[in-house]
């Protein structure tokens, strides 16, 4: 009995964005110097898979990795899918041809440490460029 409510977690009723066309897409192209910053920041990828559990249960997000056929590489993807959370329609993604850890790393380092967690204080339009960033 007590295992069963361990494994079981408490469903929490939330509501989905319904446009994701409308997403505000931050962070699309990271210069050297932060690129630099990036390889030089201290990473943990185990880590990494408990801090992407915050991320998806308590803040809002949706995380997808997968191949960019367009850039050909790996790309990370954070949504903000969920209403009512700070970064509610806004998504950043990184990739990497180097593969998960790379594309792992750049992404807590956009979300972290540039971003401070809140995307809309980096929004900004501008063009996405392939493989790296």
């Amino acid at each position: 009995m007590e295992r069963r409510r361990l494994m079981a977690k408490k469903k929490v009723s939330r509501s989905r964005i319904a446009d994701f066309r409308a997403l505000k897409w931050v962070l699309n192209n990271l210069e050297e110097k932060e690129l630099d910053a990036a390889d030089a920041m201290d990473f943990d990828v185990i880590r990494f898979a408990e801090w992407l559990e915050i991320l998806v249960e308590k803040e809002g997000f949706d995380f997808k990795f997968g191949w960019d056929v367009f850039a050909g590489c790996f790309q990370m993807t954070l949504i903000g899918a969920w209403t009512g959370f700070v970064n509610t329609g806004y998504a950043v993604s990184a990739r990497s041809d180097a593969g998960f850890e790379d594309c792992a790393r750049l992404l807590v380092f956009k979300v972290e440490t540039i971003a401070l967690r809140d995307l809309s204080s980096v929004y900004s339009e501008q063009p996405r460029r392939p493989k790296r960033g």
